[in-house]
């Protein structure tokens, strides 16, 4: 019987080493997702398409959806063009939404909506930008956020839409990409001034004060300075953000972006014009800005503004790659940035002519996904994803609690690789044949760090040209192998009507 005991232990063996090589494949090198829930807000969102997305869901939403205490917030634009905001208590409460006391500006996919918490009074701020227009800006009375249980949902709980920022009436009147951020307990909030081409980027920051005012600290980007190509040579520019967020690990505030340039120097008039990565990190509340490397590039609200010709590139591209602007950031979990860009490949030009003259079109057919980080030694690292977009839209990235990295594609796909690798083992966990949405999706990234829960929102497209569609938000499990649930069928419960809002606090405009 001894061949019996030496064959069983034999067995054993092949099998334990069988049972290893499978719990590494499915382990920590394998990461998955699983869907948990896919709600319908709104079965009839605005759906007009521009800029090949709606003006509910457009990637420079930096936060269109958040959680704060537990409860999730998020926006969006009915069919008849009215603003509503909507809440529910995680993980899984009702949907409640109430329309506001405002309109989409225009059917333009620029106009998407802001939103941020204030920790200091508990306000809900929302700003519902314009595309070079005016500032449309409102909040809730102190207390509703951070008490939501005690404060029915309904416009009573918003302020009157605003046209400027309380306290500082010299802040520029257009308002253009709004971003809110905390920096070490303060919240700041940047916007475009100006225009495409031609702009600046501003920053304020909020009083915290019982008046609920906001104080403007100046410019920090420049649109001046001279560019050439082998194309032309151009003389204004702005800049478009990946990002503008905080260290988790520091609490310094770091932007990275493309410049997009004058027409002039551009491969065609009717080309994006947009080239490079930039890169500044402030640890003083974006006051100061400092390159790759500790050299100060820029301060707010003077003269010496961040400009093209500063040392600010990171990943040097070419103006005639059909690169992308306003992608996205995000910093793992021990404080390494990684940038997402998308561009044509410099072998695929010879296709077009040398040239990505067609944006959308040229994006559609050959746009692939880029992955850029910067290490501890301020090194930065670039990997193609092995895909196309498939769209020519923009991705979102975020990070789970052992740093793989998860990227959502804009056709709804996510990819993922793990830090083991250094982001570089990418692989599809999520492609579902029942998911359809309007080039791009937004993300949720204060749940993600909450709970580990991803939600992200998305538009699905509209039947025809100009009807409205289903605004939606699904949630992922992270690092999960679990079932897909189905995608819900029955609509959330519609938004109250408008009832009337709560006047501003006066003398301070």
């Amino acid at each position: 019987m001894a061949w019996l005991h030496r064959g069983c232990l034999l067995l054993g063996a092949v099998l334990a080493a069988f049972l290893i090589v499978v719990s590494t494949s499915e382990g920590p090198h394998q990461p998955g997702v699983s869907r948990r829930s896919d709600a319908i807000l709104d079965p009839a969102a605005r759906g007009v398409i521009t800029y090949e997305n709606t003006a509910n869901i457009a990637s420079y939403q930096q936060d269109g959806i958040l959680t704060y205490r537990g409860w999730q917030y998020t926006g969006w634009y009915r069919d008849s063009e009215r603003a509503v905001i909507a809440r529910r208590k995680l993980p899984s409460g009702r949907w409640q939404s109430t329309e506001l006391d405002v309109d989409l500006y225009r059917d333009d996919s620029h106009n998407t909506i802001a939103m941020a918490v204030t920790a200091s009074d508990g306000r809900l701020h929302v700003a519902l930008p314009t595309h070079n227009e005016g500032i449309r800006y409102t909040r809730t009375r102190p207390g509703v956020a951070s008490a939501p249980r005690e404060v029915p949902w309904t416009s009573r709980v918003f302020e009157r839409t605003r046209p400027s920022w309380p306290g500082a009436p010299e802040a520029p009147k257009t308002l253009t990409y709004p971003r809110f951020e905390v920096v070490r307990g303060r919240m700041l909030l940047t916007y475009r001034d100006g225009i495409s081409g031609n702009g600046q980027q501003v920053l304020l920051r909020y009083d915290d004060t019982p008046a609920g005012t906001w104080s403007f600290l100046g410019s920090y980007t420049s649109s001046q300075g001279t560019y050439s190509s082998k194309y032309g040579t151009s003389t204004t520019r702005n800049a478009y953000l990946h990002g503008f967020t905080a260290d988790p690990a520091t609490g310094d505030l770091a932007i990275t972006w493309t410049w997009r340039e004058h027409p002039s120097g551009s491969c065609d008039g009717a080309s994006v014009g947009n080239h490079d990565t930039g890169y500044a990190v402030s640890h003083d509340g974006g006051m100061t800005w400092t390159g790759n490397h500790g050299r100060v590039i820029g301060r707010t609200g003077t003269r010496d503004l961040i400009a093209v010709h500063d040392p600010h590139i990171v990943r040097g591209i070419p103006i005639d790659r059909g690169l992308m602007n306003q992608e996205s950031q995000a910093f793992d979990n021990e404080g390494r940035l990684h940038v997402m860009t998308s561009r044509v490949r410099a072998s695929d030009l010879d296709q077009l002519g040398g040239c990505a003259r067609d944006l959308y079109t040229d994006r559609r057919r050959f746009a692939r996904p880029y992955h850029a980080w910067r290490d501890d030694d301020g090194a930065w690292h670039e990997t193609s994803l092995p895909t196309r977009q498939g769209s020519s839209g923009r991705t979102k990235i975020v990070f789970g609690n052992d740093d793989t990295a998860y990227v959502i594609l804009p056709d709804a796909r996510i990819m993922a690789a793990t830090a083991a690798s250094r982001w570089t083992d990418w692989r599809t966990v999520f492609a579902a044949g029942d998911v359809r949405n309007v080039s791009e999706l937004i993300i949720d990234r204060s749940r993600l760090a909450l709970d580990g829960v991803l939600s992200v929102a998305y538009q699905e497209p509209p039947r025809r040209a100009g009807l409205p569609s289903a605004f939606r938000i699904a949630d992922f499990h992270l690092g999960s192998t679990a079932p897909h649930r189905p995608k819900s069928r029955k609509p959330e419960r519609p938004p109250l009507p408008y009832e009337g809002s709560r006047r501003e606090t006066a003398g301070i405009d």
